[in-house]
């Protein structure tokens, strides 16, 4: 038929007559070919598949494309069904190498197997219907899972278990697949899926793939992937190698388990040992599941295996003097690990020249350094990851010395003799004399300020090191161990003449620690110059440079090169210079800006540097813009900018400095401000009074006129695009013109800000070339960069005069608080009211009743403790005293017969000198108040003030607790009112019980539950903060607070509960006033929270009249505590007795404003209330025997009836 075809690639006219009948036959065979494809031999059906080109010949002679398409599927489905059978072919060949122990007839397969396709003269549904009866397609994975050890394993057992059920009797193929195949295939998935998810135990693991090596297991486990059908990625093959390889590392370990944990019961540790255990007991090993041997795991065994036969001969020895008692011997005599060397000395001393009794000193020197992480550092409930961390320490002195087991038997078997030593020589003066020498031949002191503390103490910026000739750290003192030395040493030379040694130590010690108290008052004052301050000081006799010292800031080092104690000596006294220079700069600055006065030294600081770091940077912290709202009420970063800018435009105040003969300059200072000022009364822009000015001003008069000026502002006002371009220019003229008027000269663009306080090598070099000590080098320092604090000092810090500009912009933009002193007090004199203690803050808010004015805040209220400062009490007899605000607030000092005498002598001695530097008119303004106990008759303010003493009358309780709930009203269009009863809006509030578990935990949840509710898509938190300690220390508040700090502009939703128990009983007044009235916390820093209308706080309260412990404990009497649970907003809930009497009327609570917990739903709703409520219901109606579940919502039967 091919030779016929390739006939008609001939013409026509070259082919005979029979030639075109037969062409014309083939043409229509083609036609019906695939018809009978299944009736050709098969040798003839391969190769017309196996040679594509012909098929292609054979579509030329077919008329359709329909004909193709036709005779194409047909050609796929002969295909398709000649792989099926040689599929099952190739499936039947892996079925007979596992079925040659099976008895099974297996002719007719073995026939088929032999059948080759490409000879067969058979058609080919004649050799399909030979399958028809073998089901072979049931075992299609049997051809992969062949390859498997792990499945002819399981075949096997298949097989055998038949085998001793059935006995041996020939199997059909149904059999065979049914009582082996498929058991096999089955324990060969169950076994796959117990590796690939660990859950297989590694002793059958082990069974199965112990002989193999690492390569055959992969890729048997890569067979089982591929035969299950597995598409995930190979990890999990990975994962089960590691497992296996960490139980075989483990297994080598017996050893090192074994001496380890019979350490561990020498030294009677507590801590988790059971790894030890594990190893130690191989059963336990192997019956573990693959995923139990974790990486922890394996770096542990990693540890163990680290242990080498040194380690564990000196473990061993170290077990034998453990029980001998000689480990707790040494630990007796020697402490810790630095008082090892004093010891050896004196036995040193001891032993004199005999040889035998210096090897003995040696040995037990050697033996014991090396085993110091054993003797010293280990706790009794340490664990096994701490012994091996102290075991690691042993590696590095073993190694070097490998008769360390050998001297430590010797040290324990020379026991007496070394008692004998440390008696003879072991007094605390010898120790006290060698340590005082060591530290005056190697001792480094060091000063510097901790970089993460808010406070600082001389504890925490002094230390001392002692370093050996080879400069290797030896010992480590602070400074309580110094001056421990030191009064040792004193008492030592208080009975005998003192060595050299002994004065050189304590007078160097002295003055370092008043350099120490100088940087600490230094850091307080906020004195930029000292910020990052170091320094270090070297008592070696001979060195060359005694003292370092750096000035972080200013990125400055120098040294001082006489001795060590003159040098301390002459910092100090320029430390302390430096320090009155500062105060003086501080308080000219105060008294000159008011605003200065909001803030301590410290937070002036942080501000300074925050301000100098916006212009880098063009942020503000939250925690800046929180304090700066004190000035400004929802203070931006773009009003801190646009306040930095006017600031660095102020004019000079001072008309003695600025030039007034110029015209130009008396018009942008006088006149023009004057005039712009009339034309925005008249109710016009200031920017369309500017361009007025500028556009009659540039018709060339001299003399503006004013009805010109007004002329020009009713025609041309509304044109936004003239205003806009003349009033530009009348800016930049002023600008022009005051250029040399300015308070900070050259300061009008924050690009022109000094990099820094930094100064070249050799400038550096250049200004101390002729100076020898310290002193007069950090003397000059400061007169240098004295001169630059003024306006932009550097991008690190601004002054104090353009900070307090800054603040003074703020304070233009706002509405000034307006309050009026009751007539008993007396406005420019300070008012002494003394009361009782409890009636001390109801008379105080007295005081501010009006509630068109906000509550005072910490600048007017001050609550006095005995931790209050002299700062803290300055500050605020200047905001009350010093003129420049646009305030009239009321001052307080509240509790202030809790100051302590020294601040208390302050107080009065600050408030005479500003109250005598103010002018007579302002004088007569100003509103002071002072509250003290009555009964403090040992007060010094009490004496100090006499003369002022003033009775306030006290106040209906009623009328505060209104104005506390209005000020505390949540706003309408916050988150909070639809959650909350509109009776109770109130966002501050004590929820109370006379005892716990009355529901206060309870209250909070439902409260929190339906915020989180109906607020989570608005950024609602909500936080707990737990107080256990008996006091609510300065800054803790804050610290739990600040992690959800915004900006004032702000309104996240956030709910903070604060849950305090009875135990407090120290700073819980001050916390609620705080709360309560003042709205905010400090930190340490200086830092403040600052409540929002946007927040909840809840104060979980207990009362404590109930309990004679904590009445007696309690900083708050029990009047008190009455008097403010009076005062302040409360959620009362009640107990039992007290519920059912409101819920049967017995109580009329109708005209009380307090907010009740009764009985809460949810919770009566619950399966456990109602099971005991329906049948406490049935059992008043004595019908128990036909209970029938009915919710009547909480009523006061489940309480009478449990009560």
């Amino acid at each position: 038929m091919y030779c016929i075809i390739k006939l008609s690639t001939f013409p026509k006219k070259e082919l005979s007559e029979r030639a075109r009948v037969l062409l014309t036959i083939v043409r229509h065979q083609l036609t019906t070919l695939h018809q009978h494809l299944y009736e050709l031999p098969c040798q003839l059906i391969q190769d017309i598949l196996e040679n594509k080109y012909k098929i292609d010949i054979f579509k030329l002679h077919l008329e359709t494309n329909q004909n193709k398409s036709i005779l194409d599927s047909a050609l796929e489905k002969v295909e398709n069904d000649i792989k099926e059978f040689q599929y099952k072919q190739d499936l039947s060949e892996t079925l007979l190498q596992l079925v040659q122990d099976i008895s099974i007839n297996t002719k007719q397969i073995r026939e088929n197997i032999l059948i080759n396709l490409s000879t067969e003269s058979r058609p080919l549904n004649q050799l399909m219907k030979l399958w028809e009866d073998i089901d072979i397609a049931k075992f299609e994975r049997i051809k992969l899972a062949s390859r498997s050890r792990v499945f002819k394993a399981h075949w096997k057992s298949a097989a055998e278990k038949d085998r001793q059920a059935n006995g041996v009797s020939e199997m059909s193929l149904c059999d065979l697949y049914e009582k082996v195949y498929r058991p096999a295939l089955e324990d060969f998935t169950k076994f796959y899926k117990m590796i690939k998810d660990q859950s297989m135990c590694v002793e059958e693991f082990e069974t199965m793939f112990g002989a193999c090596t690492e390569g055959q297991t992969e890729a048997e486990l890569e067979v089982m992937k591929v035969c299950l059908n597995d598409i995930t990625e190979k990890k999990w093959i990975e994962d089960a190698f590691k497992s296996i390889k960490r139980y075989r590392l483990l297994c080598t370990l017996e050893k090192q388990a074994q001496i380890i944990y019979a350490l561990k019961e020498a030294l009677k540790l507590q801590g988790d040992f059971q790894f030890l255990l594990d190893i130690y007991h191989k059963d336990i090993l192997k019956e573990k599941c693959l995923r139990d041997f974790t990486e922890e795991m394996e770096l542990r065994g990693q540890a163990l295996k680290a242990v080498d036969d040194n380690i564990l001969l000196l473990l061993s020895e170290f077990i034998d003097c453990v029980k001998k008692d000689f480990i707790e011997w040494i630990k007796s005599i020697i402490k810790d690990q630095r008082e090892l060397n004093s010891f050896v000395e004196l036995a040193s001393a001891f032993a004199g020249e005999n040889p035998v009794n210096l090897d003995k000193v040696i040995n037990f020197r050697d033996a014991v350094f090396a085993c110091a992480p054993l003797i010293f550092d280990l706790d009794i409930k340490d664990h096994f990851d701490c012994l091996m961390d102290k075991i690691k320490k042993l590696k590095e002195p073993a190694s070097i010395c490998k008769e360390l087991h050998v001297k430590l038997k010797e040290s324990c078997t020379y026991k007496d003799w070394l008692e004998t030593a440390y008696t003879a020589h072991g007094s605390v003066a010898k120790s006290s004399f060698l340590q005082a020498d060591e530290i005056n031949r190697y001792g480094v002191y060091f000063i510097r300020q901790p970089s993460t503390q808010s406070t600082m103490t001389v504890d925490d910026c002094i230390s001392l090191e002692i370093k050996g000739k080879s400069n290797i750290l030896d010992k480590k003192l602070d400074l309580s161990q110094l001056q421990d030395l030191q009064n040792k040493l004193m008492l030592i030379a208080a009975r005998d003449d003192p060595e050299q040694s002994v004065s050189q130590f304590v007078n160097v010690l002295e003055q370092v620690l008043c350099a120490g108290q100088l940087l600490i008052k230094l850091r307080e004052a906020g004195h930029i110059l000292f910020t990052g301050w170091s320094f270090n000081g070297f008592c070696e006799k001979d060195r060359h440079v005694s003292v370092h010292v750096d000035f972080g800031i200013a990125g400055l080092k120098f040294t001082g090169h006489g001795s060590l104690l003159e040098e301390l000596k002459g910092i100090c006294e320029s430390m302390q210079a430096c320090l009155e220079k500062w105060l003086n700069y501080t308080k000219l600055h105060r008294d000159e800006y008011y605003y200065l006065n909001y803030f301590t030294a410290k937070q002036l600081s942080t501000l300074c540097c925050s301000v100098a770091d916006m212009q880098k940077h063009q942020q503000v912290s939250s925690s800046i813009l929180n304090m700066l709202s004190f000035i400004k009420e929802n203070v931006t970063v773009t009003d801190v900018q646009n306040a930095f800018t006017s600031a660095l435009k102020s004019p000079v105040k001072n008309v003695h400095n600025v030039n007034m003969k110029s015209s130009q300059v008396r018009d942008y200072l006088i006149d023009f401000p004057e005039l712009i000022k009339y034309i925005v009364k008249a109710g016009y822009t200031e920017a369309s009074a500017k361009a007025a000015l500028m556009f009659c001003k540039s018709s060339g008069t001299e003399d503006v006129d004013e009805d010109e000026v007004m002329d020009c502002v009713y025609d041309r006002c509304n044109d936004d695009k003239w205003v806009g371009e003349w009033s530009v220019k009348y800016d930049e003229e002023r600008e022009s013109v005051l250029q040399n008027q300015m308070k900070f000269t050259g300061g009008h663009a924050p690009a022109q800000m000094k990099p820094s306080f930094t100064m070249s090598a050799d400038e550096m070099t250049k200004m101390f070339e002729n100076l020898n000590s310290c002193k007069e080098k950090i003397m000059l320092l400061w007169d240098t960069y004295c001169g630059k604090l003024s306006g932009l000092v550097s991008d690190k810090y601004i002054g104090l005069d353009l900070l307090g500009e800054i603040l003074n912009q703020l304070a233009e933009k706002i509405d000034p608080v307006r309050r009026e002193l009751t007539r008993i007090l007396e406005k420019g004199k300070p008012n002494l009211v003394s009361c009782n203690s409890d009636e001390m803050l109801p008379q105080c808010l007295s005081l501010y009743l009006n509630r068109e004015q906000p509550l005072p805040t910490y600048d007017e209220i001050l609550i006095c403790t005995a931790e209050t400062t002299a700062e803290e009490v300055e500050l605020i007899i200047r905001r009350a005293v010093q003129s420049g605000s646009t305030h009239e607030k009321i001052y307080s000092l509240l509790n202030a017969e809790n100051l302590n005498p020294e601040v208390a002598r302050v107080l009065e001695s600050i408030f005479c000198r500003l109250s005598q530097n103010q002018n007579v008119t302002e004088a007569r303004d100003y509103c002071f108040v002072i509250f003290c106990n009555a009964k403090a008759h040992h007060s010094y303010v009490l004496t100090a003030f006499d003369e002022y003493r003033k009775t306030l009358q006290a106040k209906e309780y009623k009328e505060i607790q209104e104005l506390l709930k209005i000020k505390h009203k949540l706003s309408n269009q916050g988150p909070f009112p639809d959650i909350i009863h509109k009776e109770f809006h109130q966002n501050i509030k004590m929820v109370t019980s006379a005892r716990a578990g009355m529901g206060k935990t309870l209250f909070m949840n439902n409260l929190i539950r339906r915020s989180k509710r109906q607020l989570m898509n608005q950024g609602f938190t909500h936080e707990t903060i737990s107080i256990t300690d008996k006091e609510i220390k300065p800054g803790f508040i804050y610290e739990r607070l600040k992690q959800y700090e915004d900006n004032p502009v702000d309104n996240a939703p956030r709910i903070f509960h604060f849950d305090v128990p009875p135990v407090v009983c120290k700073g819980l007044y001050t916390f609620l006033v705080q709360l309560f009235v003042l709205r905010c916390f400090q930190s340490l820093d200086g830092f403040i929270w600052k409540c929002k209308d946007c927040h909840i706080y809840l104060v979980e309260y207990t009362e404590r009249k109930l309990r004679r412990c904590d009445r007696e404990n309690s900083e708050i009497s029990t009047e008190l505590e009455d008097i403010l649970l009076e005062m302040f907003t409360t959620v009362r809930c009640l107990s039992p007795e007290d519920t059912l009497k409101h819920l049967t009327g017995a109580i009329n609570s109708s005209n009380e404003v307090c907010e009740f917990q009764l009985m809460d739903d949810s919770e009566f709703r619950s399966e456990e209330f109602q099971r005991t409520y329906q049948y406490l219901k049935h059992f008043q109606k004595k019908n128990l025997k036909k209970i029938r579940f009915k919710f009547d919502g909480p009523n006061a039967l489940i309480i009478q009836e449990s009560g």
